[in-house]
């Protein structure tokens, strides 16, 4: 009986089933394929032919065409991996496989006697990564390993081939009892008596009842209870019922028996059970989380530690289309552009803004991309040394937090909290910097800390720069638990104090938020009840802010354990279609803005792909299908200088900065150059390319986005961390572009940048300096100068007719062409 979803089935076009699931009883059964077994996590007792065997991590197990066995779960929980093939896959070549009997188990072999299962082991691995990552012709590549698997069965195991008369009647004893099994299995909750079945069978009581106990090992009486026993196991998983009418409905007229046996065979009460293993159908709290481990998300690395060093296929690059190219009028203007990933970016908490090293990434940042705001949390933070006592407050590190951001052109963006701990109703905190969640113990006390706060702002930098700034009221109070420590009428009663407390000093003030995660309307009601509120109190917000993080997550109860829940990746359009779900609500408060204060393509801190040039195409994929929808897209965060989970472990240590803890620029980073370079004039839009036209001239920037792989979408990284990030994917060919632009005859000139792994990528440069760890101040000044985009600049003489443009885009890659006359001013 499975307790959970099976992770893998496919066997639509392939000779053979193969599926992963965790089991905690499959009763005494046989079917006419062979099956190999694998242990990925804890392990099992089996039942084969009368012997036991108990199966551990790693271990393999065959079991033979028609041989009786069943699975039982031990009390570590279990994940297995499943293969079933059919003899007749090599009937042609090989008819005797219909009537051999191998022997394999890697039980009781020592380490050093595992090469042959190991070669077993390689082959599982192939098949589930051919399968995983969906190639075209995948299925060739898995039915070619499982010839394979077939081939060391039987070169490397020892084999003995059944006289055929013998093989005759062993048919003829499964079909026997494969009457009595389905006879039990549609009557066992009534009485069912040996001597009924004998006699349907034309045998006498005594020579059936010898029959069932050698072929099952065990008696008719003792299967009968069992198999009730099985059924009420199952429904006590997958229900809500009774667990004494669900013992009555199995055939169990006595509680105290069915206690008893239960108890037998899973060393567990009925109770015990419901609790441990509930289905994951029934009613849970689906409440969500923000920022990950991706640690656990692993069920596959016992297996993949067993590939072959480049399991990856070859990729032959596409031929180039002819007749494919995209004809533009530079005069044919289409809309505007508002390069909304230029109006926010973000680090983590205020006090971590005071520090030399972040001042000194922010300046560089900041003279390269030009931001108008930067957000952060936690302007009341235990470390800015706010609040003495309630109504006494020192300003000196706020002061000294804006006066710098100010001075660098940049206007705060705030998210107003964490609580004071003096003003503090509770001692829950979050994060490495221990923030505390609580709401106020007093409200008086927090809107009197808010109205000095602005009080004291207005009065040193003037109402007419502070009605420019942001500040929300929170951030993530949906996420109860991990952010917020109070319920979400405690957040409602926060907001509408803070809310009107602003306004009373200052109307023009902007004030909004709610700051949440996009899980908010995914698993819950928590921003139509938030909506609600507002509109029932005549709150309205000046912007209505959130997170995106295109990924799914599953409850857990803190930041801390964050590492226990599971991640699922959304489609390649995911930002978008989160977007879209939030409109209406934006709608609904009639809030004039709408900010992404936080976004990345995931919020699981560690995650290597955050590294690597996908980066780069990720968000300039993103921007232009999200520059219309938006007002501003903070991408989280502009540093690994973040303290969330502590000081960052190394280099490239999957984290969520634009730069390294270093300084090093990452992707993401000078794809932000290249989309600063756009001008505001569209004149054409795909999803792959935008074409833009400046005073300066046409821009053309285009971008070969590769999706996650499907195992990867699903939660797991074993790929990841055992091969490399870029495992995460499925290789991909260049992407061809072609355009075709009317210009006048002239003199042009062009310039290309090019950001793909080969150009801009620190972390593939520094995987061919041999991945040093630590870096030394020569590799970290060496990737700093090298790890740029490519640019490339040429003169062309166009005399009549078209100017084609052409481009062939690596994976992950993204192309910027700037085309202006040659004798106009040079580029911004």
């Amino acid at each position: 009986m499975q307790y959970r979803h099976e992770l893998v089935r496919f066997d639509e076009g392939l000779n053979a089933k193969i599926f992963v699931h965790s089991v905690l009883d499959v009763t005494a059964h046989w079917h006419h394929e062979i099956e190999l077994l694998m242990v990925l996590q804890g392990s099992v007792e089996i039942r084969r032919e009368n012997q036991v065997s108990v199966l551990k991590q790693d271990d393999v197990f065959l079991v033979n065409r028609n041989e009786l066995h069943s699975i039982k779960a031990t009390e570590d929980d279990n994940i297995l991996l499943a293969i079933q093939f059919s003899p007749d896959l090599m009937a042609v070549s090989y008819p005797e496989l219909k009537t051999i009997s191998i022997e394999c188990s890697s039980v009781g072999y020592s380490k050093s006697d595992q090469v042959n299962f190991d070669l077993l082991r390689r082959h599982l691995a192939n098949i589930i990564w051919a399968f995983s990552k969906k190639q075209p012709w995948f299925k060739f590549t898995v039915e070619t390993e499982l010839y394979s698997l077939i081939s060391t069965l039987l070169k490397a195991f020892p084999y003995q081939i059944l006289e055929d008369n013998r093989h005759h009647i062993r048919e003829r004893e499964l079909e026997r009892l494969t009457r009595i099994v389905n006879f039990i299995g549609a009557n066992f909750s009534s009485r069912i008596q040996l001597q009924d079945i004998a006699k349907k069978e034309c045998v006498t009581v005594y020579h059936l009842s010898r029959f069932f106990k050698e072929r099952m090992g065990i008696s008719f009486q003792e299967y009968l209870f069992d198999y009730r026993i099985y059924q009420a196991a199952k429904q006590i998983i997958n229900s809500d019922d009774k667990i004494s009418d669900i013992a009555f409905e199995c055939g169990f007229n006595d509680p105290k028996l069915f206690y008893k046996k239960f108890k037998l065979k899973y060393n567990q009460t009925p109770i015990e059970l419901r609790k441990r293993r509930s289905a994951p159908g029934k009613s849970q709290n689906n409440e969500k989380a923000s920022y990950m481990s991706v640690s656990h998300t692993d069920i596959y690395k016992p297996l993949f530690e067993y590939l072959t060093d480049d399991p990856r296929p070859i990729v032959i690059a596409s031929p180039v289309v002819s007749g494919a190219a995209v004809k533009i009028n530079p005069d044919k203007i289409t809309g505007t552009i508002q390069h909304t990933w230029r109006k926010l970016t973000t680090f983590g908490c205020s006090y971590e803004g005071l520090k030399t090293t972040h001042q000194a990434q922010l300046t560089t940042m900041q003279q390269d991309l030009g931001f108008e705001y930067i957000r952060f949390q936690g302007i009341f933070a235990e470390q800015m040394q706010i609040v003495f006592a309630p109504g006494q407050y020192n300003w000196t590190n706020i002061d000294e937090l804006i006066d710098f951001l100010l001075s660098l052109n940049l206007k705060p963006f705030f998210c107003l909290g964490y609580m004071p701990e003096i003003l503090a109703s509770g001692s829950e905190t979050v994060a490495h910097w221990r923030g505390n969640i609580t709401p106020p113990q007093q409200m008086t006390d927090w809107t009197q800390l808010v109205a000095a706060f602005f009080s004291h702002i207005i009065e040193r930098y003037g109402i007419s720069n502070v009605k420019k700034w942001y500040f929300e009221v929170w951030n993530e109070p949906d996420l109860e638990g991990v952010f917020w420590a109070g319920t979400q009428e405690d957040y409602h009663q926060l907001y509408k104090a803070t809310f009107e407390t602003v306004r009373a000093i200052a109307p023009e003030v902007k004030i909004g938020g709610p700051s949440i995660s996009h899980m908010a309307i995914e698993q819950s009601n928590w921003l139509k009840n938030f909506v609600d509120y507002c509109q029932m109190n005549r709150l309205q917000p000046d912007f209505f802010s959130y997170h995106v993080y295109p990924e799914s997550y599953e409850h857990i109860e803190s930041l801390e354990t964050s590492h226990l829940a599971t991640r699922h990746t959304l489609g390649p359009d995911g930002s978008l279609e989160l977007i879209n779900q939030m409109i209406p609500f934006q709608n609904r408060l009639n809030s004039k803005e709408h900010h992404v204060t936080e976004w990345n393509f995931t919020a699981c801190w560690g995650n290597k792909v955050l590294d690597t040039a996908y980066l780069g195409s990720f968000v300039a994929y993103n921007a232009i299908a999200l520059y219309d929808k938006v007002d501003s897209l903070g991408i989280w965060t502009f540093s690994d200088l973040f303290e969330e989970r502590g000081p960052s472990p190394s280099t490239f240590h999957g984290g969520f900065g634009m730069m390294t803890r270093e300084g090093i620029k990452k992707p993401n980073y000078h794809v932000l150059t290249m989309l600063n370079r756009l001008g505001t004039e569209l004149l054409l839009r795909d999803k792959h390319y935008i074409v833009t036209r400046s005073k300066h001239g046409i821009q053309i920037l285009m971008v070969n986005y590769i999706h996650f792989d499907p195992l990867y979408a699903s939660g797991d990284v074993s790929a990841v961390d055992l091969v490399d990030p870029y495992s995460a994917f499925n290789d991909a060919s260049d992407k061809q572009f072609e355009f075709l632009l009317d210009l006048n005859e002239g003199e042009y000139k062009t310039t290309r940048y090019q950001l793909n792994r080969e150009h801009g990528s620190a972390y593939d440069n520094w995987k061919k300096m041999g991945a040093p760890n630590p870096l030394s101040e020569e590799d970290i000044t060496e990737l700093k100068r090298t790890a740029y985009p490519k640019r490339i600049t040429e003169t062309l003489h166009h005399e009549e007719g078209a100017l084609l443009i052409r481009s062939s885009v690596p994976e992950h890659g993204v192309e910027l062409i700037l085309i202006q006359e040659k004798y106009l001013a040079p580029l911004e």
